[in-house]
């Protein structure tokens, strides 16, 4: 396994390298995109990967929401149901 320490020897030590494999037309493909983008394949990589994390963090956020709003509405069900079972005064 690579260690997760940075290389101090690289141009970029605060970046990690790795190896990736794509297939001839998913590489041409996206090699096409950068290209008309203007910007190299590695930044084309890095930015769909960015791209990707954000989108999962934003659906876990939203899930969590989505949860919370769920355990609120529940609560004023179960407020409103026990507000109507008591018994008006005499």
């Amino acid at each position: 396994m690579v260690p997760e320490q940075p290389d101090p020897e690289t141009p970029r030590p605060d970046l990690r390298v790795t190896t990736v494999r794509f297939d001839v037309e998913l590489w041409q493909d996206f090699g096409m995109e950068a290209q008309r983008l203007g910007i190299p394949r590695s930044a084309y990589v890095r930015d769909a990967v960015r791209e990707k994390v954000a989108r999962a963090a934003y659906r876990s956020a939203l899930a969590q929401l989505v949860a919370r709003i769920e355990r609120l509405e529940a609560r004023m069900r179960e407020s409103q149901c026990s507000t109507r079972r008591k018994p008006e005064s005499a």
